[in-house]
């Protein structure tokens, strides 16, 4: 039985995504709002690293090309 777990499969929990981000909760919280990819597993959210760092991407050339106009 394979027991490895791949990092792309794992799900982060908010701490973690704080933590590796240096962002603070209120600032998670605010990006939850704007949209940020979650999953809730019962009412625990929970966050795909690799859609995160997607979405994280994607907001930030959204602010770049706008500040280019």
């Amino acid at each position: 039985m394979n027991t490895n777990v791949s990092p792309v499969s794992r799900r982060m929990t908010q701490r973690e995504i704080c933590e590796n981000y240096r962002m603070s909760i209120s600032t998670l919280l605010r990006l939850r709002r704007q949209g940020l990819p979650t999953i809730l597993v019962g009412s625990r959210p929970r966050f795909d690293p690799q859609e995160v760092e997607d979405w994280l991407r994607q907001q930030s050339s959204k602010e770049a090309s706008n500040e280019s106009l």
